[in-house]
């Protein structure tokens, strides 16, 4: 790859910067939290002291994690949460809740409304850090692509010609089954799923995909062999495609390709163009 070439295709790219939200209606709250994470994590933090504000700002601004308080005048946390999931720019953002109130009963509840953990108030440093850390790790290269390959030096190299040259997290799987709990760990933007993976086949996965409208913003781009085409033109997911190409795999045209699509790409909760169709279903039990 030339170095005109890799420059051409980083450009393409739209990278923000992380930031941290905090949503709580005790000004020492925000003050003690944008102090720990600013010194700490070096991210940027937005905060808002009450639901509706905080709001506004994910709608307005990239936000890569939010913490967001129960307990608050007006629209309580739960509500918030609720109004986050039902919007489509929002859904996917990943949440954090914050709790004065740490007995069992009301963490179970917490831990139900689909959130991505809890924090005890008051903050322990360390215990804030390490909770909204892992969010900005892969928040930093904006975009995560999963590599689903079964056979390893296809997975290795795609996954070098990726990091390489693009500024994307990438991780990787091997099989139907690492792929749906790849899908279920980490807020994956791109998928590059080999059709002909062992056990859960690719399109096997594009079935379950379509059944879960937690994976409906998930770009896909369906690696085949020569003849797969009469299977994918009987498939109903096909509204999941992003695209679809042949294998052996052509560098720069992939690089090229993922480039493009990052650019409509759902990266924490910012507007997506893309809106994916639902999926026919299947006999596999397997709930995302």
């Amino acid at each position: 790859m030339t170095l005109n070439f890799a420059k051409r295709v980083r450009d393409m790219v739209h990278v923000q910067r992380n930031a941290v939200l905090v949503i709580d209606d005790d000004e020492i709250n925000l003050s003690v939290a944008r102090l720990i994470l600013e010194k700490t994590l070096k991210c940027k933090v937005l905060t808002a002291e009450s639901a509706m504000e905080g709001l506004n700002l994910m709608r307005s601004q990239h936000v890569s994690v939010v913490l967001l308080d129960i307990e608050m005048p007006g629209m309580n946390g739960f509500e918030a949460l609720q109004e986050i999931r039902s919007d489509e720019r929002l859904r996917n953002l990943p949440v954090i809740m914050l709790t004065s109130v740490a007995d069992r009963e009301t963490i179970a509840h917490v831990m139900k409304q689909g959130v991505e953990g809890y924090i005890k108030k008051p903050f322990l440093p360390k215990n804030l850090t390490e909770k909204v850390s892992k969010f900005l790790r892969l928040g930093e290269k904006g975009i995560t692509v999963l590599v689903a390959e079964d056979d390893d030096m296809i997975r290795a190299a795609v996954g070098n010609w990726i990091t390489d040259a693009l500024p994307y997290h990438v991780i990787k799987a091997k099989s139907g089954a690492e792929v749906l709990e790849q899908l279920k760990s980490h807020p994956v933007q791109i998928l590059l799923l080999d059709a002909g993976l062992p056990g859960i086949d690719g399109f096997q996965i594009l079935d379950i995909m379509g059944m879960s409208d937690r994976l409906k913003n998930v770009r896909v781009i369906l690696m085949t062999e020569t003849g797969a085409e009469e299977k994918l033109a009987g498939e109903e997911t096909t509204g999941l495609l992003a695209a679809c190409i042949r294998k052996p795999l052509e560098k720069r045209g992939l690089l090229e390709l993922l480039a493009e699509i990052a650019r409509e790409c759902t990266v924490s909760g910012n507007p997506v163009k893309y809106s994916a169709g639902g999926g026919a279903s299947s006999n596999i039990n397997f709930c995302i």
